[in-house]
């Protein structure tokens, strides 16, 4: 018997992408209620398919359709060809009435004494909230694969399963999602902050590496905990926060609106993402006639800075790569522990957002 290798179980929530999906099944299509769902085999129909919510304290994850069990013992089997050197993931979604103790075994026929490997143990099954379960695993040698289920009741009267999944997973793979999604006003010349994240959905280490090829923006920089980079390495299903600051070019004929792309590349050229921010830029007489109505003093200020304006609502302080220091919903704010040097400052009133640069000394 070849081998497999359990890499992770986990339950969880969030959705990842994978290369391909291999097999799918919610029984929603061809099956009948009360018999074994087509393309699965359960000795003396220990699993059987249901339809809508039913007095055996059963109900679908979505659709109309789903699989339970009400045996104290009963065994699930499904044909799961697979190749040598390919992780996948099986994925299920449970719900039980009470507990259930539940294994995922491996042989090469549909039978449970043909079950000579494990790929996962001490499931436990006792919400009767449905909670999806993953299982990543490795074949060591091409195998005409059969997936067996065993479930035993320790307390439970039905178990039920439902949207039945196998994909077929990258080594290299990650997904990029924008975090900052308002569209921002920003002056000419004014430096903004993005965050955006970046998932490994691979099962391998990966490095990427950062670039923003843009006409509206010049002096973009990228952070991660604090620290600058521009290109990182990444772990299987972690979840790393990168910030970016970029500086908006003044233009003769002011855009409508302006946008920059972070283009997230892989040293293994696996796939590309991409981080997409708006702005809305404010041509430079609008931002000098908001600075009329706007004073802060002192400046230079040590211990602490005063904003006069009407309408006041709110204050967000920067410093110099754009980075937000401090906001503060005060118009007097306590600057002393502000290392020196130049800072910006943006000023919300009830009728529009107002920007000025300041000195800590």
């Amino acid at each position: 018997m070849k081998k497999l290798l359990l890499v992770i179980l986990t339950c969880f929530t969030v959705g990842y992408s994978y290369c391909e999906t291999i097999f799918q099944d919610s029984f929603e299509y061809a099956n009948t209620e009360g018999e074994v769902p087509i393309g699965w085999t359960s000795p003396e129909k220990g699993w059987i398919c249901g339809k809508f919510d039913n007095d055996h304290n059963c109900k679908p994850h979505s659709g109309n359709w789903y699989i339970y069990t009400q045996a104290n013992e009963s065994w699930l089997f499904l044909r799961a060809d697979a190749l040598f050197g390919i992780h996948y993931d099986l994925s299920f979604w449970a719900v039980s009435d009470g507990t259930f103790q539940t294994e995922i075994c491996y042989g090469d026929s549909p039978s449970p004494e043909s079950m000579n490997g494990q790929i996962a143990s001490d499931i436990v099954i006792h919400s009767r909230d449905y909670q999806q379960f993953s299982i990543e695993y490795e074949l060591y040698a091409n195998n005409e694969l059969y997936l067996g289920f065993h479930a035993i009741s320790i307390g439970g009267t039905a178990l039920c399963i439902d949207d039945v999944v196998i994909n077929q997973m990258h080594q290299y793979d990650f997904i990029v999602k924008s975090i900052t999604t308002d569209t921002l006003d920003l002056a000419f010349g004014e430096s903004a902050n993005f965050k955006f994240s970046v998932i490994n959905t691979g099962y391998d280490q990966e490095t990427l590496v950062l670039s923003s090829p843009s006409e509206m923006f010049t002096d973009t920089h990228y952070f991660i905990d604090g620290e600058a980079v521009s290109r990182f390495d990444i772990e299987p299903n972690e979840n790393i926060i990168v910030e970016v600051t970029s500086t908006l070019i003044d233009q003769e004929i002011p855009y409508t609106y302006a946008w920059l792309d972070v283009m997230v590349g892989s040293t293994h050229n696996c796939n590309t993402g991409m981080a997409s921010f708006y702005v809305k830029p404010i041509p430079m007489t609008q931002t000098n006639e908001a600075q009329s109505f706007v004073n802060i003093y002192p400046n230079p200020a040590n211990e602490m800075l005063y904003i006069d304006t009407n309408g006041f609502q709110e204050a967000v302080i920067y410093d110099e790569n754009g980075r937000q220091i401090l906001s503060s919903h005060q118009n007097d704010i306590d600057i002393h522990k502000l290392k020196s040097g130049i800072y910006f400052i943006a000023i919300k009133t009830t009728k529009q957002t107002l920007r000025q640069s300041f000195v800590k000394q």
